[in-house]
């Protein structure tokens, strides 16, 4: 009937629930669990297979955004004599790692698009040190921010009267800044 038989004191206090509530209740029941959780217990039973390390996620206590993450190991209970009795269970909660995980993947996300911000920026500073030419200069520096930066590049000059020139165009397609 998937009923929790015993249940230690590290279990209780992770869930949230004294021992004496646990024992005797339907798993699921004491303490809201995912559906997979039951569904694996119940394969465990029927087939006497081991799961290894399954992904738990729960809602932490009403927080919103704030989830528990755990990884979960299911295993049959057998008597002396070998008989299936039972499923037990092992939890590890693994949440700080899951955060430090997403923590890390966004810092790395940061490093990366300063890298390239930094490699566009020096790129451009070698193409202002390279000509005098001032219309040759305008050219390289467009190319130089596409596709690295946008998609298209256009450079305008204005004059004291406040008219405007495109001194230069350049597209992540040559082709169709040339057109």
């Amino acid at each position: 009937d998937l009923r929790y038989v015993r249940v230690n004191d590290a279990f209780a206090a992770l869930s949230g629930a004294p021992v004496e509530d646990h024992v005797g209740g339907r798993v699921g029941e004491v303490v809201p669990l995912p559906s997979e959780v039951g569904a694996d217990l119940r394969r465990v039973v029927t087939t006497g297979r081991t799961i290894l390390a399954r992904p738990v996620e729960l809602d932490a206590g009403g927080v919103l955004g704030s989830r528990r993450h755990f990884t979960v190991s299911y295993f049959p209970v057998r008597t002396s004599t070998g008989a299936r009795v039972g499923a037990g269970v092992t939890v590890i909660e693994v949440t700080d790692t899951k955060r430090a995980e997403a923590e890390r993947a966004a810092l790395l996300l940061q490093a990366e698009s300063a890298q390239r911000r930094l490699a566009i920026l020096a790129t451009a500073s070698t193409v202002l040190t390279t000509t005098m030419d001032l219309d040759d200069l305008l050219d390289r520096l467009a190319r130089v921010l596409t596709p690295s930066a946008a998609d298209w590049a256009i450079i305008q000059l204005f004059d004291a009267n406040g008219n405007v020139e495109h001194a230069s165009v350049s597209y992540r397609d040559r082709r169709v800044a040339d057109d």
